[in-house]
């Protein structure tokens, strides 16, 4: 019984790999900032607050920059896709009118100042190719792109960006994940780098979060914390959360629903022997009883509904952190001639020695 229960779950987590909806909830893809080549970058501050929730963040994204003169007519281009709400941008503090781009945009050459970034795309669609040249490539949908350009006096500048980002969710465990990334790819392509700030606020959120940079300089996590680089530090920068469990959910996804179904089938394979031996000490003929042959069908039925039905028992226990997705779990199904087959044999001997006695 516990060999084939095996071959039921193995099958059960093939079958969620196939699953085609994705156990990933999409969130805000991060803004990218495709900079001008000519353009001087002297340091970049990076300003997150995540929400009470942690449903989704406040970013402010803030670019000291440096004009060798005057009158420079400089674009920029940002990706921001799936962002909640709220993107604004200012230079030197007065807000900017962003636009869309044109469709063939980037599509017969190049822009000047463009080059390390993007790859002409001649198919006659709106996509277009990212190069990181080392580090992946990504297509992208020109409308996705916004577009201003600058014409700034000699001097230093600021532009600032600020937009509330969607969490992303990781569904593929029994408990959900949540990340808030940002790509810091764009940089690698800047004229020069040099110092990168990130500031977390976690004041707001007032749990335990994690990240893929280092301890911070200052601060804790739980109120404001302050991190400085010389270089980048990773590709793509990420906050990362993960619930914690109470002691009667941890242990309830420590038991897990297949040692619970094994007690389950246990139950019931053991009440039905009961009910055999019972019948065979007043009937001895040579024929199975209508007992035997009833729970032959019904206690494989029963076992594989109550494995599926057992993963909603432990989500229920881990409670609204649950994942809820596991695959086609019912399918499993399947597999109830193979039980019924090797169950009868089993029970077939029950039977037999009940018989003999």
């Amino acid at each position: 019984m516990k060999k084939l229960f095996g071959l039921v779950f193995v099958f059960q987590s093939l079958l969620g790999f196939s699953n085609m909806a994705s156990p990933l909830q999409r969130g805000s893809a991060g803004m990218l900032s495709f900079l001008h080549s000519n353009v001087t970058i002297l340091d970049e501050n990076i300003y997150i607050k995540p929400s009470a929730d942690f449903a989704t963040a406040f970013f402010s994204i803030r670019y000291t920059i440096e004009a060798a003169q005057t009158g420079n007519k400089i674009p920029m281009l940002f990706h921001a896709l799936r962002y909640d709400s709220g993107f604004v941008l200012k230079v030197d503090g007065i807000a900017v009118t962003l636009s869309k781009l044109p469709s063939n945009f980037l599509q017969s050459e190049t822009p000047t100042g463009f080059e390390k970034y993007f790859e002409p795309d001649h198919s006659g669609n709106s996509l277009v190719k990212i190069s990181w040249s080392g580090h992946g490539m990504e297509i992208i949908d020109v409308n996705d792109l916004l577009f201003f350009e600058m014409d700034l006096s000699k001097g230093k500048h600021s532009i600032e960006v600020q937009y509330i980002a969607k969490t992303w969710v990781d569904r593929s465990k029994w408990v959900k994940s949540y990340a808030i990334p940002y790509a810091l790819t764009p940089a690698r392509f800047w004229k020069n780098f040099g110092k990168l700030y990130i500031t977390i606020d976690g004041s707001a959120f007032g749990k335990t979060y994690s990240t893929n940079f280092g301890k911070p300089l200052s601060g804790t996590v739980n109120s404001i914390s302050r991190w400085e680089f010389d270089s980048i530090p990773q590709d793509i920068i990420s906050i990362k959360y993960e619930p914690v469990l109470s002691a009667k959910s941890a242990k309830w996804l420590q038991f897990g629903n297949d040692n619970l179904t094994l007690i389950f089938g246990a139950i019931l394979t053991l009440l039905h022997a009961i009910w055999i031996y019972r019948n065979r000490k007043t009937n001895k003929s040579t024929k199975a009883s209508a007992v035997f042959w009833w729970g032959i069908f019904l206690v494989p039925m029963a076992f594989l509904i109550f494995y599926m039905y057992s993963f909603s028992i432990i989500d229920q226990q881990i409670g609204v952190e649950a994942s809820n997705r596991h695959g086609y779990t019912f399918m499993a199904i399947i597999f109830y001639p193979v039980l019924v087959i090797g169950y009868g044999i089993f029970m077939y001997l029950i039977d037999y020695f009940c018989k003999k006695k």
